[in-house]
């Protein structure tokens, strides 16, 4: 029978997980899940320190105008020691992209400073840094893009439908 402990600690203000995996027997199970902290090597060359990697996680933590706060550089600060590589929360590719308040911009030039400082935050201690980019579309707030709407275009159905269900296909 295995046994997963996940246990949390505070070191120096930062939150450390330790996970340890056990058998029945109170052995650890390094050979089975020590690959887990070993190096993986992406198929474009580049070498991961472990296979650790921190899923996007929206903070609400950037500067009313989207630039990354000293919160925001703290959240990924404290966060930076284990894994081999983070993908930062969703950022906003133009001004009616924005999906929620404090969302990172990466769409000016005001916004390069922030996400450099990001970015070395990120690799201070040999992490991988990864820029989620996105869009809202039609999810886009009008009240986070300063009043702009992004109208939302689609190409008809009717067209789909007709190729694929036959050429007599008139729909309603």
């Amino acid at each position: 029978m295995k046994n997963i402990h996940f246990t949390y600690g505070l070191v120096e203000n930062t939150i450390k997980l330790q996970i340890k995996i056990r058998m029945g027997d109170g052995k650890m199970m390094k050979r089975k899940y020590g690959q887990i902290f070993s190096p993986y090597t992406l198929s474009n060359g580049t070498v991961l320190k472990n296979r650790i990697v921190v899923a996007p996680m929206t903070t609400y933590s950037g500067q009313e105008d989207g630039l990354v706060s000293d919160e925001e550089l703290a959240y990924y600060k404290r966060r930076a020691d284990g894994p081999a590589m983070f993908i930062t929360a969703a950022a906003a590719i133009s001004p009616v992209a924005t999906s929620f308040p404090r969302q990172m911009k990466v769409y000016d030039e005001q916004s390069i400073a922030g996400l450099t400082e990001l970015s070395k935050t990120i690799k201070s201690k040999g992490a991988k840094a990864i820029l989620q980019l996105h869009h809202g579309g039609s999810e886009s707030l009008p009240s986070c893009t300063g009043g702009e709407k992004w109208l939302v275009r689609a190409g008809s159905l009717l067209a789909f439908i007709q190729k694929w269900a036959g050429s007599t296909f008139q729909g309603q």
